[in-house]
């Protein structure tokens, strides 16, 4: 059981103000100890987990998740974008 985080992810949480970096981490380790959030398929393998104004883009494969992208919802599944995180699975 191990939760991931990809290095681009972590470059663009480190991006965000403090206190949504602390709102998104709270929502991951709470999605990843209960299986229970605001979750939604986005394409394939890729989904996304709802914190606020702002999604988490994860892959899951039994017990482990691993973290790809973070954005707000206004940039949230464009197709450029999925497409984007979807390369960063393999």
């Amino acid at each position: 059981m191990s939760l991931l985080w990809h290095p681009a992810a972590m470059k663009e949480l480190r991006k965000l103000p403090r206190e949504i970096q602390i709102r998104i981490a709270h929502a991951v380790e709470g999605f990843y100890e209960t299986d229970r959030g605001d979750i939604r398929h986005v394409h394939g393998k890729l989904w996304a987990l709802a914190s606020g104004s702002y999604r988490i883009y994860y892959w899951r494969e039994g017990e482990d998740v691993g973290i790809v992208g973070v954005d707000h919802r206004k940039h949230a599944y464009i197709p450029e974008r999925v497409e984007a995180l979807e390369k960063r699975l393999r």
